[in-house]
């Protein structure tokens, strides 16, 4: 597996377009969280497929790709790498379709469900945790969002309000008790966090 691991980041590093929230180090934390949580829930599953998945997540993401015909290049040369690393042509069908988020039935059974359930619990932990606020203030500033905007603000675009309409409904998706678990402290950390950012932010209006 670690030489197909290997590869695999190899290939991300070339083919890729990645931005401040979806690097290559987030991409490499989902693959290690996803073998935490396989290791902690004791399921044996297909460990190739979920190696794949975890590294590949964003790959296809429609943030990171600027039209359907780079899409379409990105999906042909993913179909090249499949091949140089031996997956047969199911594996290929399903591991594509994981990342798209579309099911196939004939080829979704309980463990393709779990492969898929881990990797997006993992992703979810992720941007739960303290280094994602790093993420979202520095992507946010990039696009030139506001940090904050005044309560009574129609403007609902600003970096806070986006964290704390995210932070719970992120958490409520987590498939797994574990997952949860991990996850928990965080959640409270965060908007704890954010509360006081933004309860700083009115004091000092206040002032003025």
């Amino acid at each position: 597996m670690q030489d197909i691991t290997s590869k695999a980041i190899n290939f991300l590093k070339k083919n890729s377009i990645f931005d401040i929230a979806h690097d290559i180090d987030h991409t490499i934390r989902v693959l290690n969280l996803s073998m935490y949580l396989l290791k902690k829930s004791k399921i044996k599953i297909k460990l190739k497929l979920i190696v794949l998945f975890a590294l590949f997540h964003d790959y296809l993401d429609y943030k990171l790709v600027s039209s359907d015909n780079f899409t379409y290049k990105k999906r042909k040369l993913l179909l090249f790498f499949t091949k140089e690393i031996k997956l047969n042509k199911d594996e290929t069908t399903l591991l594509i379709h994981l990342i798209i988020n579309e099911w196939i039935n004939n080829l979704w059974d309980i463990e393709n469900e779990i492969i898929y359930k881990i990797v997006k619990d993992a992703d979810i932990i992720d941007s739960l945790w303290s280094i994602w606020i790093a993420r979202v203030f520095s992507y946010w500033w990039k696009i030139n969002r506001n940090i904050f905007e005044e309560k009574k603000s129609k403007n609902k675009n600003s970096t806070i309000h986006y964290i704390k309409n995210n932070l719970t409904k992120k958490y409520q998706k987590l498939n797994f008790d574990i997952s949860k678990k991990i996850a928990k402290p965080k959640l409270d950390y965060i908007n704890k966090f954010v509360n006081d950012l933004e309860d700083e932010i009115l004091f000092y209006d206040k002032l003025n």
